[in-house]
This record gives C-alpha cells, structure tokens and sequence, in this order.
C-alpha cells in the first residue's frame, strides 16, 4: 500500500481540520492546495534549463576566445523560444547556426552584432568589415573567421550526437 494519500483523503483531514476549529494561515492552504504540483518536477522552468543547457553547450564546442559571438549566438537562441520549444538545445543551436551559414547576409549582420558586442565590451571603436575592403588587421570577428568558428561548432556538435 502506498504512503501516498489520495486528494480526496487529504481534503477530508482538510474539512475535520476546519470542523474542529483549527485556525490556518494563507500559507497552510497554499501549502495544502500546491503540495504535489511540483511533484516530480524541477522548479526551474523549462526555458531557463534549457537556456543553460544552451550556455554549457556553447561554452563547450564554440572556440571564442572574447566570447561575443557566444554571447549574440546565445542571445538569439535563447530568445527564439519556438526553437527551444521544437528542438532540444543542442538542435537549437544547430538550426540557427546553419541558417548563418545558408545565409551570407545573415552571416554578415551577424557578425556585425558580433563586432558591435565586442566594441562594447572592450570599450573600443569596433573594426566593421566591408565587403570592397580587405578586414583590418586587428578585427577579431571577420565574416571569414566566425564563419570558421559557427562551422567548427556544427562539426563538434554532430559529432557529441
């Protein structure tokens, strides 16, 4: 037999409880009423586990050595809660990546946000590539170089399975 009684059970102790005078807080009722909602659950909700899972995951198989482009990647995942909610993490991520890379104008806006991340957290005029110049010679983030980076992390993440 289990240890476990039925709602049905705990709301009669509820109703003696009250027939005998016992006075209640709010927080006894909530207590009462929400006690097995969270049975067998996490008490993070599910966008931040898998927010997380999104974090661990890049900081994992993504080489970036300032980490802007994990911070704007991450950010556009985590914010794109339908593909979070059609994909585990790890897919997430690998649908948004792959659209970066079949899509050379999203690629280029992409790492311009890139740039301008890093622009922000080094407190430095960022270096913008443009495409009738050669990248300047210390620009961290070129199409080329994040291109490089996002393919590399497509390859370890298939890889892992």
């Amino acid at each position: 037999m289990s240890d476990e009684r039925t709602e049905d059970e705990v709301e009669e102790s509820f109703q003696q409880q009250l027939r005998r005078g016992q006075r209640f807080t709010l927080a006894d009722v909530i207590g009462r009423e929400g006690g097995g909602y969270m049975r067998d659950a996490s008490p993070v909700p599910r966008t931040k586990q898998a927010a997380a899972a999104v974090h661990r995951l890049l900081g994992d198989h993504l080489d970036d050595v300032s980490g802007c482009v994990r911070k704007v990647l991450e950010a556009d995942i985590v914010h794109d809660l339908a593909a979070l909610e059609r994909h585990r993490p790890a897919g997430a991520i690998l649908e948004r990546v792959e659209r970066l890379l079949g899509n050379e104008a999203a690629l280029r806006g992409f790492v311009r946000r890139v740039d301008t991340e890093w622009g922000r957290m080094m407190v430095e005029r960022p270096h913008f590539q443009r495409p009738d110049r050669p990248p300047h010679p210390e620009d961290e983030y070129t199409w080329d170089s994040v291109r490089r980076a996002l393919e590399q992390l497509v390859h370890r993440l298939r890889a892992t399975g």
